[in-house]
């Protein structure tokens, strides 16, 4: 398997960190075992799923929280997946820490709603369950197939 760092870059408040949260919950209900408290909607955790590490951190706002995760997982992740902003400092720290440990890195966004919706439109809660589903289905196929 390629170590891989999924970033789940986005701007403020676009269901980055809900996603991730959701990705946690999936993970535990597919299998996954975790030391860490997963019952809030910001967390980092690792979790062993399958023949992998993955490492889980639903917030990235801030360089300084991007770069303290990735201190935290310390290079014991098959797999990370971390919420980024779509610009500037922590998509940097996710790219150097791929870049400088041999990680391959996948940029993500989930899928979201802009502006007002007619009514009978898709929640945005189902979206963001959706994205979380996708993001799993990556997970196992990363795992079971060399991607």
């Amino acid at each position: 398997m390629t170590c891989t760092i999924i970033g789940v870059w986005g701007k403020a408040n676009t269901g980055k960190s809900t996603t991730l949260a959701l990705l946690g919950a999936k993970l535990i209900c597919a299998g996954a075992t975790t030391d860490n408290n997963i019952n809030h909607t910001e967390y980092r955790a690792i979790f062993k799923y399958h023949s992998a590490t993955i490492g889980l951190q639903t917030y990235g706002d801030y360089a300084r929280a991007v770069r303290e995760g990735l201190s935290y997982f310390n290079k014991q992740c098959d797999i990370l997946v971390m919420a980024s902003r779509s610009s500037g400092g922590t998509m940097a720290e996710l790219q150097a820490y791929a870049q400088n440990h041999g990680y391959r890195l996948i940029w993500v966004t989930p899928l979201q709603l802009e502006g007002a919706q007619p009514k009978g439109s898709v929640a945005v809660g189902a979206l963001k369950d959706y994205s979380a589903r996708q993001l799993l289905q990556m997970v196992d196929d990363m795992i079971a197939v060399p991607l």
